[in-house]
């Protein structure tokens, strides 16, 4: 990967090769991590279309994550592309996206911080569109009326069910929601 070589990439993967082989420990990173650094967007897609996890952690001492190298080097192309592919800037993602920005900031990278805000922007916009619909379920299969949605989507007990349930709602994948409303979630269509 570091050399931009698509088809030796290629033939690693076909020999065997794991496209989310841990980074070292030390200033170490993954295949798309790497791809990231360097603005292989290519072989970023490739390994992407292999499997590759958008938003690994970097290496434990020095590490970044792939759209943190990628704002670390003010490669617009490559943080649209990682987004596009799942990159988390909300949630879970929401440290990643402020070290990212922090990053682009440091290194002149005014582009880049600019693209990170905005994509930012849009899934909060997404999430916040989600939710509403999800409240429209609510008041199409039980008749809530918008202040009981909103009392009973405020006294989840635990902020790590609603984090939770934000993040599934911007990967569609509401398999977690279970857990905060049992099986009941298939009344929703979700």
């Amino acid at each position: 990967v570091e050399h931009g070589n698509v088809d030796l990439v290629q033939k690693f993967l076909v020999l065997g090769a794991d496209v989310n082989s841990p980074p070292a420990i030390r200033n170490g990173a993954t295949a798309l991590q790497l791809a990231a650094r360097k603005g292989f967007i290519a072989i970023a897609r490739f390994l992407l279309s292999k499997g590759a996890y958008v938003d690994a952690p970097g290496s434990i001492l020095g590490g970044k994550t792939a759209l943190e190298e990628a704002a670390d080097n003010g490669r617009i192309d490559m943080i649209q592309l990682l987004v596009n592919a799942g990159a988390q800037l909300r949630g879970r993602g929401g440290s990643q996206f402020e070290r990212a920005k922090n990053l682009a900031t440091k290194g002149g990278y005014h582009a880049a911080r600019k693209l990170l805000e905005s994509l930012h922007a849009e899934q909060t916009a997404s999430l916040h569109r989600s939710v509403e619909r999800f409240g429209v379920s609510l008041n199409e299969e039980w008749g809530m009326r918008e202040e009981e949605q909103l009392t009973g989507y405020e006294s989840m007990t635990e902020t790590s069910a609603r984090v939770g349930l934000e993040n599934g709602v911007l990967q569609n994948d509401l398999s977690g929601a279970n857990l905060v409303f049992g099986d009941d979630i298939e009344v929703f269509g979700l």
